[in-house]
């Protein structure tokens, strides 16, 4: 029969663990002890660098306070100064800004003076001049053939010739638009004719006789148109007739105008021909465009052979800047009508090429 019971070596062995356990515990608070003391030493360490902060940013704070009611204090001392230099700089510009209008003053008063001295020294000008035109008649020497051509221009073109001149604003005689010499020379004896138009132009004959070959004469200044200006347009028929169709914006019946051209030979050359339509309301300002029209075509005015502005074809015949319209309606961007600045444009065009009411 066997006995259980423990041997020496195993009580030993238990003793050992029970003292590593021990000092193993011990150790582990030992270790717990040592960490709560670094964390404490560290709490501590951060509370001196917050207190440290804090008594940093009271005396930044202190600091300012102070810079504040120092910069406060020197303000309320300088500012009665400032008061002062503001003051001195704005009289001083008040006084330069009165001087500046004192001398501009003065400028002007000077300026209007040497304006009024000039003008006056114009005016005594022109009348001297006046005064010496009055009593000095310029008398012409010149060829006795070119006097009879010049008879028979001034009749057919209803001029004048000249024996005193005009004079421009400075007092001066003036210069002949064509060549730019003075219309009379510094003598009473003259070499060239000075010729005035209907319009009132003052011209030298020979200037304007490169002008005078055909059966009209236009003033080079103003344009006037003396005489009958003949165009080139072909042979053709112009037939008027009443319609009983209105005009967009007119109560009255219609005028329509149909021109009729046929196919031809100009200078060799073959042009196509063709027929036209155009209209006019019947009441007193077309009537009054019609007669006109009747006379320009008459003078070959109305059409021209050249090239068509919308179809590119050569050698036929087109407007010769004497606007119709050739539509009732559609306002202007369609040829018709309404337009409220028609007539006084086609009556413009007219003019131009010298069909005016004085000469039907």
């Amino acid at each position: 029969m066997s006995k259980d019971h423990n041997s020496p070596n195993q009580s030993d062995n238990d003793a050992e663990e029970i003292m590593y356990s021990a000092i193993s515990s011990f150790s582990a608070i030992q270790q717990q002890q040592d960490q709560q003391q670094q964390q404490q030493q560290q709490q501590q360490q951060q509370q001196q660098q917050q207190q440290q902060q804090q008594q940093q940013l009271q005396q930044q704070f202190y600091k300012q306070s102070s810079q504040k009611q120092q910069s406060q204090s020197d303000y309320n001392q300088q500012q009665p100064q400032y008061q002062q230099q503001l003051q001195q700089k704005q009289q001083h510009l008040y006084q330069q800004q009165q001087q500046q209008q004192q001398q501009q003053k003065q400028q002007f008063l000077q300026l209007q003076s040497q304006e009024q001295e000039k003008q006056f020294q114009q005016d005594q000008n022109f009348f001297n001049n006046l005064t010496k035109s009055k009593t000095r008649i310029y008398q012409y020497q010149v060829k006795q053939e070119l006097y009879l051509k010049m008879k028979q221009d001034i009749s057919k073109f209803q001029m004048s010739i000249v024996d005193q001149p005009q004079f421009s604003e400075d007092g001066s005689i003036i210069v002949c638009p064509i060549c730019y010499d003075s219309s009379f020379a510094d003598s009473n004896i003259q070499d060239k004719y000075v010729i005035s138009m209907s319009c009132s132009h003052q011209f030298h004959y020979v200037c304007l006789q490169p002008l005078l070959n055909n059966n009209f004469l236009k003033c080079p200044v103003c344009n006037k148109i003396v005489g009958q200006l003949k165009g080139d347009q072909p042979d053709g028929i112009m037939e008027v007739k009443t319609i009983q169709q209105r005009c967009e914006g007119y109560k009255c019946n219609t005028i329509q105008i149909k021109y009729i051209f046929h196919n031809g030979l100009r200078n060799g050359k073959y042009f196509s021909g063709t027929t036209r339509f155009a209209y006019l309301p019947e009441n007193e300002e077309g009537k009054y465009v019609l007669s006109l029209l009747r006379k320009a075509f008459d003078q070959k005015l109305v059409f021209t052979i050249g090239t068509s502005l919308t179809t590119g074809q050569e050698n036929c015949i087109v407007w010769n800047g004497i606007h119709h319209k050739t539509s009732l309606d559609g306002g202007p961007q369609n040829y018709g009508y309404p337009d409220p600045t028609y007539f006084d444009r086609v009556l413009d065009e007219l003019k131009q090429k010298g069909i005016t009411q004085s000469n039907n």
